[in-house]
């Protein structure tokens, strides 16, 4: 038999309603609509003093980019935010200028190689393909050695160098022939018996070593270029051993040139602009610059264009226009220690000393008017060259 239970009945709930006090007839003070129209007021008005307060109604497309040493530019936050602002965001990719130009392309919006070797060498795959497209060059960025001011003493005891305290103009002629003659550190008063030489990435990767190459080429053929692919494989076959005196560095060789055990790799080959934002970016954190690491100056000059390749119109193009155009784009790559290029005709002032200058920088060197400037072989002799001293 089934047992009944009996379930107790609960009291009655009353519910008590508070009466808002106030005046007779009016509703709520709404407070809670003002303080957020407030926010929303405030958020509208950070966002036109910083220019995007169209952002969050605007269509945002992501560029795919494919850069070598450049990278670092579009890597850089400002650059990034000003870009936001035109609606792009950079998508970053990196590689050595060879590398890149040797590689497949598709699904890349643009390329933005360190030289115009491997620039030449997409722009002739291009057009096998019966792709046109223009090219940018925002900005130059000549080739430089970077070293420790330790060693560029040794080499201006030893009649190799001159200047200091900061940058140095290294004669190349006399620096290869103790590479030549492998001559070490201890031999110029040092303790270390390391080679002399400069440290580069691989040949077949990097536009700063393929570059430097051309520089031995260059001074050991007395000041000129092989005309024939006979005179460049034996000119190819005579600077191996100078491009290759200390063996190749890997691809941060800058990052490990900052760090304190950076000695062991006294000399490398990189470019202007990354030694000149370092130093900038020392002066601001510690208030002088870094005075143990310096910049040689190559008595050859090594001027290099790092140039924006569109892949994808129109949206390459778009970016390539406002590295040219755009103030701010332009006034950042000052900042970051870069020689702009005149958007027109009529030739403006580079800013970069100006801004050097205002920040407690040394001005660097201006090459010496019908000094000598360093020539490239002809497009195919220089990849000729390029995979012989680099075993590509």
């Amino acid at each position: 038999m089934a047992e009944t239970q009996t379930v107790p009945r609960e009291e009655p709930l009353l519910t008590i309603r508070r009466e808002v006090v106030g005046m007779p007839g009016r509703p709520p003070f709404p407070w809670a609509a003002i303080v957020t129209g407030g926010l929303a007021l405030l958020g509208v008005i950070v966002l036109a003093v910083s220019g995007n307060v169209t952002l969050p109604f605007d269509r945002v497309v992501t560029v795919e980019v494919l850069a070598a040493s450049k990278s670092e530019y579009f890597n850089d936050p400002v650059v990034q935010r000003v870009l936001l602002r035109h609606g792009l965001r950079p998508h970053v990719t990196s590689r050595g200028s060879w590398e890149i130009a040797e590689q497949d392309l598709d699904g890349y919006d643009l390329v933005f190689v360190s030289g115009a070797g491997p620039a030449t060498h997409i722009l002739d795959v291009l057009s096998a393909q019966g792709r046109l497209t223009t090219t940018y060059k925002p900005f130059t960025a000549p080739l430089v050695l970077a070293g420790f001011r330790e060693h560029a003493e040794a080499l201006r005891t030893a009649g190799v160098a001159t200047g200091g305290p900061l940058y140095y103009t290294l004669d190349m002629t006399s620096f290869f022939d103790l590479v030549a003659e492998r001559r070490r550190w201890s031999d110029l008063g040092l303790r270390s018996e390391n080679r002399v030489g400069v440290f580069t990435p691989r040949i077949c990767r990097a536009n700063s070593a393929a570059t430097f190459m051309a520089l031995a080429a260059f001074v050991r053929h007395g000041m000129d270029v092989p005309r024939t692919e006979a005179e460049a494989t034996k000119l190819a076959e005579q600077v191996t051993p100078l491009v290759n005196a200390v063996g190749e560095g890997s691809e941060d060789l800058l990052v490990h040139y900052k760090r304190p055990e950076g000695r062991d790799t006294p000399i490398i080959a990189i470019y202007e602009d990354q030694f000149l934002s370092y130093q900038l970016e020392h002066r601001e954190q510690l208030g002088a610059v870094d005075a143990e690491r310096v910049l040689f100056y190559p008595s050859v000059s090594v001027p290099t264009e790092p140039t924006l390749i569109p892949l994808r119109r129109p949206l390459g193009e778009r970016v390539g226009e406002l590295l040219r155009t755009d103030p701010d784009l332009r006034r950042r790559a000052t900042e970051l220690g870069y020689r702009l290029t005149s958007r027109d005709s009529a030739l403006t002032p580079d800013p970069l000393p100006d801004h050097l200058r205002d920040r407690g920088i040394p001005e660097p060197p201006v090459a010496e008017e019908g000094g000598t400037t360093l020539l490239s072989p002809r497009q195919n002799l220089l990849e000729q060259m390029i995979g012989m001293t680099g075993g590509c």
